[in-house]
């Protein structure tokens, strides 16, 4: 994926999983997700493979759930064309697809329990949401217009040349 689709993918599946995030491993997914900020990791550097994510194999089934229901209510509220770095519809609906395509054939004996590598230092009890948009954050700055990657696209957004 390029660039731009990657950063509008995630960012769909930061606002839609933030909708319905209860676990711990929900919520750590969203920040492992946020962690991937482009602008600060490097372009092109940020992809990550399905089978590592932290799987808890006793959750899977209910983990791989949360997943598939974020890139459902994804494409029902085309949630990728509502960002500064926005999809077309026809771009947003392959990719989501493809993703859960991906997702749904997953069993649990292809997954690996190693932990997630994060870009940033994790700090436990650091599960903070940007109160602007109700995402939850990185940690790969002080401040929230860097840790929150919608806040992040926008500024850069008003920041471009007419």
């Amino acid at each position: 994926m390029s660039n731009s689709l990657t950063h509008s993918i995630y960012m769909t599946m930061m606002v839609e999983g933030a909708k319905i995030a209860r676990t711990r491993w929900e919520k750590e997914f969203l920040i492992w997700l946020a962690d991937h900020n482009q602008s600060v990791i490097g372009l092109g550097i940020v992809g990550f493979d399905v089978c590592e994510l932290g799987w808890i194999k006793e959750d899977f089934v209910a983990q791989k759930q949360f997943l598939l229901q974020l890139l459902k209510n994804a494409q029902a509220n085309k949630t990728y064309a509502q960002h500064p770095i926005y999809l077309k519809e026809e771009f947003g609906e392959t990719k989501i697809t493809a993703i859960h395509s991906i997702l749904e054939p997953l069993q649990v004996e292809d997954v690996s329990e190693h932990p997630r590598m994060y870009y940033s230092p994790q700090k436990a009890d650091k599960v903070e949401q940007c109160p602007i948009h109700e995402v939850y954050m990185n940690n790969l700055d002080e401040e929230q217009k860097y840790r929150c990657l919608l806040c992040e696209a926008e500024l850069y957004a008003k920041q471009k040349p007419a």
